[in-house]
């Protein structure tokens, strides 16, 4: 009997220990800015992977070990498409057919931009947004098992959907109508949880739409062009970009017209992601007066917290007086 107590003793500790066990199943998702939304919509349904961590580039990262285990396991996996998390097309390729493959990118009912052309970005920026397409494939053609340089200038879609209030509700409705499908008995949850967070993701977008009002006409550069679905959201017109491909510098000739037309608008806000070192990006500064500020759009596992923070980034440099004059 002294034994038994003892064993029955070391279980709860164990158990104590370790946590509560899960009370459903796993969901894999690619990217940070994913991770909470799904939280918050799956309840106590289903656990949560992160496959990308906030640390690494969505571009050219190859799942570790532990994100390979997490989507082997999961019950659904939630990614953009391989034109944007191009580490992943070969483990999606290699996943059974009934594995359930959530593409954002490819759906019919997420409105999404195609890329741009790098004259002055904002001149692109009333296109509107157009369903995408409407197949099951689970990578969007390409038939190499990974992506090359050239990817992003063939592609059509700008992936960052993410970044526009609207359409992360649609994204929100999306995600809650596959788990619903993958799990019926809870669809209602899921549906009044999507529900409530599409309000919360409205409130904010008020906020946010306020905070940048006073300086959305005001002129920067952006080094990868990465905010359309928010400039467009927001009715920013001041934008440009200096390349669509993260993972290739640009020639010498784009660096000095990139650098003269910086001078001629006198552009004193040049907004680059951390990945981008200030060795790269110095060599674009027309003088001394233009400061490289930094944003990340994607390492951010709370999607409001993203969003707030962009914000009080943008208004930081392009609301200060001798900006905005």
């Amino acid at each position: 009997m002294k034994y038994l107590k003892t064993d029955l003793y070391l279980l709860i500790f164990i158990a104590f220990i370790c946590g509560p066990a899960s009370a459903g199943g796993l969901i894999a998702v690619s990217i940070p800015p994913l991770k909470n939304v799904v939280e918050d919509i799956a309840g106590d349904a289903f656990d949560v992977d992160l496959l990308i961590s906030e640390t690494e580039s969505p571009h050219h990262a190859n799942l570790k070990p532990t994100g390979v285990r997490s989507a082997n396991n999961a019950d659904m996996i939630i990614w953009l498409g391989a034109s944007y998390e191009t580490g992943m097309v070969k483990l999606i390729r290699s996943l059974p057919e009934t594995k359930p493959v959530l593409g954002l990118l490819s759906h019919k009912a997420i409105a999404v931009l195609p890329h741009r052309q790098l004259h002055s970005v904002s001149e692109d920026s009333e296109h509107s947004g157009a369903k995408g397409d409407d197949h099951s494939e689970r990578y969007e053609g390409h038939e190499e098992e990974g992506a090359d340089d050239n990817e992003y200038e063939h592609g059509l879609i700008d992936p960052h959907i993410w970044l526009s209030p609207h359409t992360m509700i649609e994204v929100v409705n999306v995600i809650a109508r596959e788990l619903g499908t993958l799990e019926p008995s809870e669809a209602v949850t899921f549906r009044q949880n999507a529900r409530a967070l599409s309000e919360r993701i409205e409130a904010l977008e008020l906020r946010m739409r306020e905070a940048l009002e006073p300086v959305r006409h005001v002129q920067f550069m952006v080094y990868y062009d990465a905010l359309q679905y928010f400039e467009h959201s927001f009715g920013l017109t001041g934008g440009q970009a200096v390349t669509l491909n993260p993972v290739k510098d640009i020639g010498s000739v784009s660096v000095a017209a990139t650098r003269s037309r910086m001078n001629d608008q006198n552009i004193a806000c040049f907004f680059a992601e951390p990945q981008f070192g200030d060795k790269v990006l110095q060599k674009y500064l027309p003088n001394r007066d233009t400061e490289i500020y930094r944003i990340d759009p994607v390492g951010n596992t709370d999607w409001f917290d993203l969003m707030e923070t962009l914000v009080a980034g943008l208004v930081d440099c392009l609301g200060k007086p001798e900006v905005a004059a």
